[in-house]
This record gives structure tokens, C-alpha cells and sequence, in this order.
């Protein structure tokens, strides 16, 4: 008896092997999980644009990061006319792309989290609710902050032409109907899911704003250095030549960015959602709410490498008092003088 209940014993033990709870157990029916293929390629698709937009955005972020800093220490180290108040307004575009950043990692975390709710198949409504929420935050911080930076190049167009209101009437009115136009799309997919007009088109004046500005402000430095080849000395004609292409170079950088998210916005609509032109413009999508801080940053970090670049003409050494209002240096941002 003692040796068959050892036997026994040693039967028991080999069908405690790891392989007999699959046997003794089988799955409970909510674990197995079963979804259309097509469904899940569409979410995963649907997951995968907003990684593409997370990635991105991290990446202008840290060239953001690195030229905040470049401006902030040139900044510091040197006495710039106007320095608190750019000071002010770069933690403020700092504030800016830091949040848009995190919301922008947040809704990632939610999107994984929808896409493994709908393999489960369980309730996906909160999740839903609060992605959709994140989104319309993302929206408003976006037009907020295209008008926040696009005030600052208004202000400069407006010190470059000798404070001549009449000059800015037009940017300023562009630049309002577009954050209206911002706001209105963004509440309304909030509320009803759709606009009543298509989200390109607050986008479309954005950009028509900005060659506007970068056009007004690039023209009068570029003609202000043609009237001092013909009066003054050549060396000056340099530094209009320097503020003139700084102007150019930074409204061409956030104009390709939108115009580049326009036409692959339009191209991805009629395409399917691994195509190029969709993965594209999720890439642009993560970079424009950079970008639109980014290009302020770098002409402040510009004019500090090379310690300014400003032309005054006083009276003694100009005949022409209208080449007085040239300030291309970062004051020309905030001083009100």
C-alpha cells in the first residue's frame, strides 16, 4: 500500500506539470479576444497618426528647448533694450509649447488606451469623452498661440514702418478673423463633431497673414536699405541687407509649414490612412504647435549672435528722417518708446 501511494504520489506530482492548468482551466470567454481585422487596422491606424504627432512634436520641442535657451542666456548676459519685456515673452511662448506638448503625450496615452478597449470590447465612452476633450484643448492652445506670436511680427511690422497704423489695418483684421475662425471650428467639432466651414480655411489665412507680415516688414527694410546705398555709406546697406533676409527666412519657415500641412491635409483626405500624404501631415500636425513658437525664438537667438543688428540714423548723419525707424533689434518686439 505504501509503495502504490508513492506511485500515486509521483503520478500527481508529473500532472502538476505546468501544462495541466491549461487542461484543468480553460479561458474564460473575455479573454479571448476578437476583433474585425479591418476594424483594427482602421484604429491602429487611428493610434499610430497620433504617435506620429507625439514623435514629431518631441522633436521640435528640444529644438525649441535649445533655442530658448540660447535666447534667455543672451538675454541675461547682455544688456538688450527691452530685455524684461522679451523676457516675459518667451517664457510665454515657453509656457506655450510646453503645454501643447503634454497634452499632446497625454492624448497618446488615451489613444493606446482606446485601441486596447476595443480589442477588450469593452466601454470606450469616457476614454472617448476625454480624448475628444484633450483635442479641443489642443485646438484652442494652437489659435491662441498663433495669435499670441503673430501679434509680436504685427508689432514689428508696425515699428519697421514708423509706427503707421494704417500699415498693420490689414494684418490686424486678418489676423482676428482668423483666431475667430479658429475658435468657432474648434467648438463646434467639439459640440457637433463638424464645422460648418472646413478647418483648412483658418489654417489658409494664417499663412496669408504671414506672407502678408514677412512681405511688409521684408519690403520696407529692403527699400530703406536702397535709400541708404543712395545717401549713405555702403556698410549700412549690409545690415538692412542681414534684418532683411532674417525677416524673409522666418516667415518662410512657418509658411511651408502651413502651406505643407494644407496640401497634405487635402492630398490625405482623398488617400487612404498609411498612405505618405497621411503620415506627412500627422507629422506636420506635431510640429506646426512647435513651429509657430520656434520661428519668434530664432530671430531673437539670431540678432544675439550677432549682438544686434540696428540701423539709426540721427540727423546729423541722414538728410531722410524716415530712415530713423529702422529697429531690427529685439526691441523692436517691445519697446514702446
Amino acid at each position: 500500500m505504501r509503495r502504490g501511494s508513492t506511485l500515486q504520489a509521483g503520478r500527481s506530482i508529473l500532472s502538476s506539470e505546468p501544462r495541466a492548468p491549461f487542461v484543468e482551466h480553460p479561458l474564460r470567454m473575455e479573454t479571448q479576444y476578437c476583433m474585425d481585422s479591418v476594424d483594427f487596422t482602421r484604429r491602429w491606424w487611428q493610434a499610430m497618426e497620433i504617435l506620429y504627432q507625439v514623435a514629431f512634436a518631441l522633436v521640435f520641442y528640444v529644438c525649441f528647448l535649445a533655442l530658448f535657451y540660447l535666447a534667455i542666456r543672451h538675454l541675461w548676459l547682455h544688456k538688450v533694450s527691452g530685455g524684461r519685456s522679451m523676457v516675459a515673452l518667451t517664457s510665454v511662448m515657453f509656457v506655450f509649447a510646453t503645454a501643447q506638448l503634454v497634452l499632446s503625450l497625454v492624448l497618446s496615452v488615451y489613444v493606446l488606451q482606446l485601441l486596447r478597449l476595443d480589442v477588450e470590447g469593452n466601454s470606450r465612452k469616457h476614454a472617448t469623452l476625454v480624448a475628444n476633450r484633450i483635442t479641443y484643448a489642443q485646438d484652442i492652445f494652437l489659435t491662441t498661440n498663433n495669435a499670441f506670436t503673430d501679434s509680436l511680427f504685427i508689432r514689428r511690422c508696425y515699428v519697421v514702418w514708423g509706427r503707421r497704423k494704417l500699415i498693420i489695418t490689414v494684418p490686424i483684421l486678418m489676423l482676428a478673423a482668423t483666431t475667430v475662425l479658429g475658435y468657432v471650428s474648434a467648438i463646434q467639432i467639439d459640440q457637433f463633431n463638424k464645422a460648418t466651414f472646413s478647418s483648412i480655411i483658418p489654417f489658409a489665412m494664417a499663412a496669408v497673414t504671414n506672407v502678408l507680415l514677412t512681405t511688409l516688414t521684408a519690403g520696407r527694410i529692403w527699400w530703406a536699405g536702397k535709400e541708404v546705398r543712395r545717401n549713405l555709406r555702403e556698410s549700412f546697406d549690409k545690415d538692412y541687407s542681414v534684418a532683411a533676409a532674417m525677416c524673409l527666412e522666418s516667415g518662410a519657415i512657418y509658411s511651408f509649414f502651413v502651406i505643407a500641412f494644407i496640401i497634405t491635409g487635402i492630398l490625405s483626405a482623398h488617400s487612404a490612412q498609411s498612405s505618405g500624404s497621411n503620415v506627412i501631415n500627422n507629422l506636420l500636425a506635431g510640429a506646426l504647435p512647435q513651429a509657430v513658437n520656434i520661428v519668434p525664438i530664432i530671430i531673437m537667438v539670431r540678432v544675439g549672435l550677432i549682438r544686434g543688428v540696428e540701423t539709426t540714423s540721427s540727423e546729423s548723419e541722414s538728410p531722410n528722417p524716415d530712415l530713423s525707424f529702422v529697429s531690427i533689434r529685439l526691441g523692436s518686439f517691445s519697446n514702446s518708446d
